[in-house]
């Protein structure tokens, strides 16, 4: 038995392996199955080739079956180049490769086709090692919205935040890596960390994405082609709305400058649906950057208009479900469709999440306790993991302050400010993406709800309080408090859900 290992650069490995058989002298039979060493599984639907040496006549062709096997029977002694294509291999942005079998007596060869790992991968384009570094690669293309063509030498940025713990407690610092395509609009960045979410944007001269948010899966290969919006087609928001002469951009009710949105004359339409597939009526719709929102009708459709072309993050929420987040690539100044399935909330111990009736919540001691175990035990994994900025009941008390807002002075990321209104809690906003490079309101969620915009001096007191949660980055915080406001988030928590235990049972 005599075994031949190939590997092909870029693209995939395979393996010959001849068996003598019984078979006539001057036939020969090719076996294998098509693996996918990313998911792990085999690839059906791969249509397999082989070309005889010298090429006198069309490949003969197979398709790998729902086991990912093919085979080849009666072939003749000779040279043969062996390869396969899937789309599998095109989202990935590898090549087909080939690799050069010599069949020289009637045997039967076995010869595994796969597609590469995302370990050797990040090995090959990277020069280092998934479980040594813990960190993968972001591939694509940087395209155009006009044409849907590569941009040569387009940029991109890749941002996202780590905490560094020092002499002076807990500190954030934006980590950053920027790359360029090449001539044909590919790019390749390296040292991305896994499971972590990054923010990301492409340009080229005055053509640029929105801002994305893209999740490093623990395989450590993202692909995800970026296109960049035609900026002849983008419109200052501030000054379509606010006219020639304008001194200033308005400001929104909660009294902050937003940061000036890009808009243009393409169109988003689509539909959002439930994971069983029903519509979802009253869902609101956003994109990342924009001011602009639609709310899905009756039969779950929307509308989203005078929407800048590029790839665009849409963000959807509806009452009873977790947030859904699309990037969507936006084309041109025409339609663009879209489909978003959402998720039905399900409250558990590990995430902490609660839902309540919207009018009234009817329950009894024993639910109550065990809501509020789950929400004690939620935080304090969420403490544990080291994301955020954590304070404790004893925290809290120790501080021996009169208003809940004196609490975030000090705490970093934010700034107390004193004004005739009272105080006030903000955030330093983030300047990478943002060219304002002032304060923002955060977020703030009460007892696990939204809270309306208001002075956190308004939404508690200093006896109720048990527990608070800052995340200075919006998509630093758990999933059932994220935000796309641009700004940080708080968490509040009080004794309503702190301790329900020692609350008395309602009755009907």
């Amino acid at each position: 038995m005599s075994t031949l290992r190939f590997l092909l650069p870029g693209c995939a490995a395979l393996v010959a392996e001849s068996v003598a058989g019984a078979q006539s002298a001057r036939e020969s039979a090719l076996r294998g199955v098509v693996f996918d060493s990313i998911e792990m599984r085999p690839l059906a639907g791969a249509v397999v080739q082989l070309v005889a040496l010298p090429v006198k006549s069309a490949p003969l062709l197979a398709t790998s079956d729902s086991a990912g096997a093919f085979s080849f029977d009666t072939l003749a002694p000779g040279s043969y180049l062996l390869g396969f294509s899937h789309a599998r291999l095109d989202s990935l942005g590898l090549e087909t490769g080939q690799v050069r079998l010599e069949l020289r007596f009637a045997a039967t060869v076995v010869a595994p086709l796969g597609v590469p790992s995302a370990a050797s991968m990040v090995r090959a384009a990277c020069k280092t090692d998934i479980a040594k570094d813990s960190t993968g690669i972001l591939r694509g293309f940087a395209r155009s919205a006009r044409d849907g063509f590569p941009v040569p030498r387009a940029r991109v940025r890749v941002e996202w935040p780590e905490f560094v713990l020092g002499r002076q407690g807990m500190r954030e610092v934006t980590r950053s890596i920027d790359a360029q395509a090449n001539e044909s609009g590919r790019f390749v960045i390296c040292g991305v960390p896994l499971g972590t979410t990054v923010l990301t944007r492409v340009y080229a001269g005055a053509d640029s994405s929105g801002v994305l948010e893209l999740g490093m899966p623990e395989t450590g290969l993202l692909r995800r082609d970026l296109v960049l919006g035609d900026a002849s087609h983008a419109v200052d928001m501030f000054e379509r709305d606010v006219g020639a002469g304008a001194t200033a951009a308005p400001t929104r009710a909660d009294g902050v400058t937003p940061e000036a949105a890009r808009t243009g004359t393409a169109r988003i339409r689509g539909i959002v649906r439930s994971d069983d597939g029903t519509p979802v009526e009253g869902a609101t719709l956003r994109l990342f950057g924009s001011v602009g929102e639609a709310t899905t009708r009756g039969d779950g459709t929307f509308l989203m208009t005078q929407v800048a072309s590029g790839t665009q993050m849409l963000e959807v929420r509806a009452i009873g479900f977790a947030p859904g987040r699309l990037a969507v690539d936006v084309m041109g100044s025409g339609d663009t469709a879209a489909e978003i399935v959402l998720r039905s909330a399900n409250p558990s111990l590990t995430e902490g999440t609660t839902l309540l009736d919207t009018l009234r919540v009817r329950t009894d001691a024993d639910r109550l306790a065990l809501s509020a175990m789950s929400v004690r035990r939620a935080f304090e994994t969420r403490r544990q993991s080291g994301v955020g900025v954590f304070l404790t009941d004893s925290i809290i008390r120790s501080r021996n302050v009169q208003l809940p807002s004196e609490l975030f002075r000090g705490v970093s990321g934010i700034t107390v400010t004193s004004g005739s209104g009272g105080q006030g809690v903000y955030m330093r906003a983030s300047a990478s993406f943002n060219a304002s490079k002032g304060l923002c309101l955060p977020t703030v969620f009460l007892d696990a709800a939204r809270a309306p915009r208001a002075p956190v001096d308004q939404m508690a007191i200093m006896a109720d309080l048990r527990a608070i949660e800052v995340y200075p980055r919006g998509q630093l915080a758990p999933p059932q408090f994220q935000s796309s406001d641009g700004c940080g988030v708080i968490v509040l928590w009080t004794r309503t859900m702190w301790e329900a235990r020692n609350l008395p049972a309602r009755r009907s």
